[in-house]
């Protein structure tokens, strides 16, 4: 049944009570679609209660449905992020903390071209063309997370070297090694940021042992712990020095302590992270791309992630 309200209020009571009555008498199921938000005698009515809601993120759509009523349910996840990507409803569940069971080692994506990196993701080589010598990326963790294990796998699987540096990454490594190749499990490595020149003499002795043409430097901006001036100083010349090494160099910042307005005029990626209502969302600013829900696809027993687009 699908009405505007604009009827008569005490005609579009009886209608909405003699379908309501109708329903319940026949076992017949009816949804109603309105066209208000505010709360009507229709809410008491009826069993469940949806709302639907379009925002937006910097010129970017975001859809949710809020599960406002369920009569003789529990709501145990009140908020749902879906999309309407090829004129198709999509609801989003977390698909990020499962267990995979018999891993593997994926067979690596090649790079897009000669200059750049895959980012491991196909869905998204499509849409950015790989990444560059310095990729920013600003918001909330767990999408990064995600983004930094894909490139990651696939790196090591194509037998280059990552370098982490921090120790909040150990555990991501941990969980990585599974899907790499047992050849290419020495070629990681956390190295601590204190100082420019250690820093660079540790990344480089570790790479002479590996010996690899391609590499990967991870930096978590927030973990550096000196006065920010001295702090954005530093990171440009740790940066600098390692693309000129040939490094791919990513680096992570949070949005309340973030350094990315100090660091989006050198990047040549820079990507927003999200968590909305739970599930990990990204988009890019450069360059700029609508915003994607991340899933992963742990069919094939390793961390495939797919890119839906927010329509």
């Amino acid at each position: 049944v699908s009405h505007s309200g604009y009827y008569d209020a005490k005609d579009r009571g009886k209608l909405e009570n003699s379908v309501c009555d109708f329903a319940r008498r026949t076992k017949t199921r009816v949804i109603f679609l309105v066209e208000y938000a505010d709360m009507k005698p229709l809410d008491y009515l009826v069993d469940g209660v949806i709302a639907t809601k379009c925002a937006m993120e910097e010129g970017r759509r975001i859809r949710t449905l809020s599960l406002q009523k369920l009569r003789g349910c529990a709501i145990k996840r009140p908020v749902y992020l879906y999309s309407l990507h090829n004129g198709m409803f999509k609801c989003f569940y977390d698909s990020v903390h499962v267990e995979i069971e018999n891993p593997k080692a994926p067979e690596p994506i090649p790079d897009v071209n000669e200059s750049r990196v895959t980012t491991g993701i196909e869905d998204l080589d499509a849409r950015i063309n790989g990444y560059g010598s310095f990729n920013l990326f600003k918001g909330d963790y767990a999408p990064y997370e995600l983004l930094m294990q894909a490139v990651s796998i696939n790196s090591l699987n194509l037998g280059r070297t990552v370098v982490f540096t921090s120790s909040k990454q150990s555990e991501l490594i941990t969980k990585m090694l599974p899907f790499v190749e047992p050849q290419y499990q020495e070629n990681v490595a956390v190295i601590d940021v204190r100082d420019v020149n250690e820093l660079n003499k540790e990344v480089s002795d570790f790479n002479d042992r590996i010996g690899a043409e391609k590499k990967l430097a991870f930096f978590h901006f927030d973990e550096i712990e000196i006065e920010r001036d001295k702090k954005e100083v530093m990171v440009k010349e740790i940066i600098l020095s390692l693309i000129k090494d040939g490094f791919a160099v990513f680096g992570y910042t949070s949005e309340e302590k973030g350094m990315g307005r100090e660091m989006e005029p050198i990047a040549s990626v820079f990507i927003v992270l999200k968590l909305i209502a739970g599930i990990p969302c990204m988009y890019g600013k450069t360059p700029g791309t609508e915003i994607y829900v991340m899933q992963l696809n742990t069919a094939n027993r390793f961390p495939e992630l797919k890119l839906t687009p927010m329509e």
